[in-house]
């Protein structure tokens, strides 16, 4: 049996590290042993055409297929989400910074405790939302039951 070039399947043995790590290790070795099979049948193919069809039906194939996988980790939202907050925050920070200055209508003896007020809110802020990451991280995936 006809095997494909020894380049080519380091090449793909190399592209499935692009897939996350649990799906890699579930399905590494039947991608590697149906690839072998696939282009094993391409490369004896008497057909010219067929290997390079094979080459870019696995492109395709892999490229799609890993978009998907990442996607049904959740990672790619919590990365959206971390750069939105981010974003926010600098252009809130540019805004800020260069507004002209503000002068709060508080009265001289109560400035302390607005500002005390302004880090307690802040210090709570941030630890509500580590939590609520902490969680979304952590809480185990909901399982689909195929029918």
């Amino acid at each position: 049996m006809a095997r494909a070039p020894a380049f080519l399947s380091r090449a793909y043995r190399i592209a499935l590290h692009l897939y996350p790590a649990r799906f890699r290790a579930e399905f590494g070795a039947e991608l590697e042993q149906d690839f072998e099979d696939a282009a094993g049948e391409a490369w004896q193919s008497s057909r010219r055409r067929d290997p390079l069809l094979f080459v870019a039906r696995i492109g395709r194939d892999l490229a799609k297929t890993v978009v998907v996988q990442w996607a049904r980790t959740g990672f790619p939202v919590l990365v959206c989400i971390s750069m939105s907050v981010a974003a926010i925050a600098a252009t809130a920070a540019v805004k800020i910074t260069t507004a002209p200055a503000w002068t709060p209508a508080v009265r001289p003896e109560d400035e302390e405790f607005v500002t005390l007020m302004l880090l307690i809110g802040t210090v709570l802020f941030l630890i509500v939302a580590t939590i609520v990451f902490t969680l979304s991280f952590l809480r185990p995936k909901r399982s689909r039951k195929r029918t």
